[in-house]
Parts: C-alpha cells; sequence; structure tokens
C-alpha cells in the first residue's frame, strides 16, 4: 500500500516558527493519537481472527498448522485495503470530516483482517520484536521529517510513484507462481523498507504543511488530520511487513 494523497500540496511556507506553535503540536497529537488507536484496532482484529480456527480455514489452505495457500475468501481479504485505497483515490478527491473517518476505520479493519495470516506464518516472539523495532524506526523518521527544514517534497512524491511500483511488481509476483524467487522476494522487502523509510519523513512534514493550509477551516482541518493519520498507519504496516520479511521467525 502507498501513501493516500491528502490533497493539500507540500513544501507550503510554514507562518510561523513550526518548533514552538502549541497549535501545531496539538494537531500533530491528534493525529498520532489516532494513529496509534487505529494501530491497536487493527492488532486486535488481526489477533481475534487469527485465534479462530474457524475463520482462518474459510480464509486459508492450512495443513499441519501452517499456511500452505489462499482460499477465495483469503485473496479478496488480503487485497480489500488496497482496493479501498484505489476506489477511495477514485470517488473520494474532498472527503467530508465524516466520510474521511469512515474511510480510515474501514481501511484499519481490513488491514487487521488481513494481517491475521502472518500470526500464522510468522512466530509470536519474532512478531512482537518485529513490531518493537518498527515502532522505534517509525518514532525516529518521523521526527526527522518533523524537525527538518530541507523540502522532501521531490523526494516524497518520486518515491510515492515506486511505492505504487513496488506494489504493483508484488500483486505480480503474488499472482504468478513463476515470479515466487526468494530473492527477487528479498529483494522487493528490502527496497520497500528504504521507500517506506522515506514515505514516513515526508508525510510527517506533509502534515505539518496541511496544518498551515488548512488553518481558520475546521471541517478541512478534520479531514486532513484524519487523512494524515491514514497516510502514516499505511505507511506503518508496510514497514512492519516489510521488516518482517527479514526478521520474523517462520512456524
Amino acid at each position: 500500500m502507498s501513501d493516500f494523497n491528502n490533497g493539500y500540496p507540500g513544501a507550503l511556507p510554514a507562518p510561523a516558527d513550526m518548533a514552538v506553535d502549541q497549535g501545531l503540536r496539538a494537531f500533530m497529537t491528534g493525529v498520532y493519537n489516532k494513529l496509534a488507536l487505529g494501530l491497536l484496532v487493527s492488532g486486535l482484529i488481526a489477533f481475534g481472527m487469527a485465534s479462530s480456527p474457524e475463520i482462518m480455514t474459510q480464509m486459508y489452505q492450512i495443513e499441519g498448522g501452517r499456511v500452505v495457500g489462499y482460499a477465495p475468501l483469503g485473496y479478496g481479504v488480503a487485497f480489500a485495503p488496497l482496493g479501498l485505497i484505489l476506489l477511495s483515490m477514485a470517488f473520494m478527491r474532498n472527503p467530508s470530516p465524516a466520510g474521511a473517518n469512515i474511510l480510515y476505520w474501514l481501511i484499519v479493519a481490513t488491514v487487521g483482517a488481513s494481517m491475521a495470516v502472518l500470526l500464522l506464518i510468522y512466530t509470536g516472539p519474532s512478531i512482537a520484536f518485529t513490531l518493537v523495532v518498527t515502532a522505534l524506526a517509525f518514532g525516529g523518521l518521523s521526527m526527522f521529517g518533523y524537525v527538518t527544514k530541507r523540502n522532501l517534497g521531490p523526494v516524497g512524491n518520486f518515491m510515492v510513484m515506486a511505492m505504487w511500483g513496488l506494489i504493483i511488481g508484488s500483486v505480480a509476483a503474488f499472482m504468478i507462481p513463476g515470479l515466487q524467487n526468494p530473492m527477487l522476494f528479498l529483494a522487493m522487502n528490502a527496497i520497500g523498507v528504504v521507500l517506506s523509510a522515506g514515505l514516513i519523513a515526508f508525510i510527517t512534514q506533509e502534515t505539518k504543511f496541511s496544518y498551515y493550509a488548512t488553518q481558520g477551516h475546521q471541517d478541512a482541518q478534520k479531514v486532513a488530520s484524519t487523512m494524515a493519520a491514514l497516510n502514516l498507519f499505511i505507511q506503518f504496516v508496510n514497514l512492519f511487513r516489510f521488516l518482517l520479511a527479514f526478521i520474523g521467525m517462520r512456524r
């Protein structure tokens, strides 16, 4: 999944010192709180589904406690988040606060459902360790995006396009048996780590700019806050999945 464009231009001149602007701090705190809640809800959904053998056998082909393939329902769940993002980009150019909230929680829920399979593929301790590593990396990258004076827009926009290219390649590798090569899998995940890391910093900077772009417009600022949380949520999950390919221990 890639960055969901929130519709606000990047590299806007800040009318105030971002380091001490209390309104900006409150705005960013709201974004991170919503992000944290979304991650919690997504994790609970994944855990709840993985704990139900009845649900998992409807979605995946399981032999000896291991996932060996996807059932039709499993394919639908796996691609549901990406489908929602694509539909939203096409039909929600200027969402209302309520519409943005509905989109956020729909994607949170579908991502949680799609990640349940990871609990059957990887050991619990390795998932927990990868989650901690992801959180620490996310914190550092987001802090960099917040404090840097450098305009990350040109690099960030390139990374958005590169991430979409990676997604298309990943879908092709997932669907076409001939492309399911272990070395290709590791290479794509390595590229994904780099792209997700850059996008986290870029989106954080864009979030600051969206705050100033929507000042004085309450509804627009609510939408900007929700869409920023969604963008960061997507990249947190991306980074977690990509790192799990390297850190995770398979069952």
